[in-house]
């Protein structure tokens, strides 16, 4: 069955994984010593903010680079403290393929158009850090 509607999607998302690292602050990445995999299965629900609100792993842009968009008060806040190294798995949508981990980024601020910095990387993986900005794991596609 295909669902119809921003709603449906999000029924039919898959649970949100677990983090991958034991603890969160807003600007340095917290991980264990060694790389591991996460596997994410975004919603495909372009610029869908509503998705976003409702707790949703979304696919918020596939140009100039994959963005996979999470709220951190929804469980996404980990998205951003990924272990540089990590192999992160998308398995659904325009996204889908194995990345790895190469860097981090943060910005002073939420909203706004796409830095211009995001079209160096293959994946950026978003969300925000509090009231006061937005966190970045970037990565490097590795296969489809």
């Amino acid at each position: 069955m295909v669902p119809s509607s921003v709603e449906g999607i999000i029924e039919a998302a898959q649970e949100r994984p677990q983090p991958p690292v034991a603890s969160r602050r807003a600007r340095e990445p917290v991980g264990s010593p060694k790389a591991s995999t996460t596997r994410l299965s975004p919603v495909t629900a372009i610029h869908s903010q509503t998705a976003v609100d409702r707790g949703a792993l979304v696919t918020w842009t596939t140009s100039p680079t994959c963005l996979l968009a999470g709220h951190d008060t929804m469980g996404w806040a980990w998205l951003d403290d990924l272990t540089t190294g990590t192999v992160v798995r998308v398995g659904s949508g325009p996204c889908r393929g194995t990345y790895q981990v190469v860097g981090h980024r943060w910005q002073p601020r939420k909203g706004g158009s796409l830095p211009s910095w995001m079209g160096h990387y293959d994946l950026v993986l978003q969300t925000c850090t509090g009231r006061s900005g937005t966190g970045f794991s970037t990565a490097r596609r590795m296969t489809r």
